[in-house]
């Protein structure tokens, strides 16, 4: 089935922030919760690392086994955070866009929906991974071309030119990575949007973005700028020379902007994808 090419327009900064703020002020109190609800387990877990870290290092010397162990946990936790990131981004976006159609849903129905997403999300995940690992082995292959330059040819002049050319197959790899990177980032909203799996979703998605990856680019530099300012805050606080109440505060505080930033940054990132439709 021939993807239908989008139009030029892209809606604008203010349009983009206005709508997304006032999504989230209409429906602030379900997009708390459905962020809580995967937060707090990764907080809990995160705590849990923390602890073993610190039990790890004063064992590094007593008991290399338990240290394994103490790895092999940390690990596992990494995979269950990274696991709960996933259906909590995946029962967001699915909640902006059933509001979109004007149909509630309760934050129950959004993580049971995610369910029947996970698979699905794991393997757009899966296939854009192997694509960047592809890419990374092309530019790792154009450098080591460098190394064995040097043994082959004697002649600087020719040396030169072709470790030249190597590092511009480099760079191009790379920017063209980034270019697909930006190119696929809405294949998620389009499988939870769209029904629209696999292959066919990363398709849609560059389909979409291609024309306009400039002007999608500059709205995601300046959310990440944004969201990069305000972390900072957490930075200067956990500088204030009293450690236990600044780092109360700072938790406390980073707790608090994630609760917002998580939802915002889904819901303008629904809202860019709408505008690409």
């Amino acid at each position: 089935m021939p993807i239908k090419q989008p139009s030029s327009n892209l809606i604008s900064i203010t349009d983009l922030f206005k709508n997304s703020w006032k999504f989230f002020k209409e429906n602030y109190k379900k997009l708390i919760l459905i962020t809580l609800a995967a937060l707090v387990p990764i907080i809990v877990l995160q705590a849990a690392a923390k602890a073993l870290l610190s039990q790890g290092s004063l064992q590094i010397e007593e008991n290399m086994g338990a240290i394994a162990a103490t790895a092999l946990i940390l690990f596992l936790i990494s995979i269950v955070i990274a696991l709960l990131s996933i259906i909590q981004q995946i029962a967001l976006i699915y909640f902006a866009d059933q509001k979109n159609i004007a149909r509630e849903s309760s934050v129950k129905e959004c993580y049971q929906t995610s369910k029947s997403y996970f698979l699905s999300y794991l393997w757009i995940s899966a296939i854009i991974l192997l694509i960047m690992l592809i890419g990374a082995l092309g530019i790792m292959f154009t450098i080591g071309l460098s190394a064995i330059f040097k043994t082959v040819f004697a002649s600087k002049y020719i040396l030169l030119a072709l470790i030249s050319l190597s590092f511009i197959a480099a760079m191009l790899i790379f920017f063209y990575l980034l270019y697909l990177s930006v190119c696929f980032m809405f294949s998620y909203f389009i499988l939870i949007s769209e029904n629209i799996k696999g292959w066919e979703a990363l398709k849609k998605s560059k389909a979409l973005v291609s024309e306009r990856w400039w002007n999608t680019v500059v709205k995601l530099i300046i959310l990440n700028l944004i969201i990069l300012a305000i972390s900072l805050i957490s930075v200067l606080i956990k500088m204030i020379p009293q450690k236990t109440i600044s780092g109360a505060l700072g938790t406390l505080f980073t707790l608090i902007f994630s609760l917002a930033a998580i939802p915002f940054t889904a819901v303008y990132f629904y809202f860019i994808y709408k505008s690409l439709s």
